[in-house]
């Protein structure tokens, strides 16, 4: 999240919470689990992108996290789950 919301691209592992962050040739490229030459690829393969692609994935990155991510949106959904935990409990 620290790269993304920086606007830099990133080479994660296509497991949840990674990829919860990056969408594959969006805001950086997604490896397979437990698969080292395919991280090797992904990250040529990030060396070899233009810069113009590099920016591009890096404001991509900021953009998802603003939206998915924002500080309003995060206290909602905690003040959200507080409620659903209190509704539980009250039943």
């Amino acid at each position: 999240m620290e790269a993304a919301c920086s606007a830099k691209p990133i080479v994660a592992t296509d497991v949840p919470g990674c990829n919860n962050v990056v969408e594959d040739n969006y805001n950086g490229l997604l490896c397979q689990l437990k698969d080292s030459d395919d991280l090797a690829a992904k990250m040529t393969q990030m060396i070899s992108l233009t810069n113009e692609k590099v920016e591009e994935l890096g404001r991509n990155g900021r953009k998802k996290i603003v939206a998915e991510f924002g500080e309003e949106k995060v206290i909602n959904s905690y003040l959200s789950s507080i409620e659903d935990l209190e509704a539980h409990r009250a039943s």
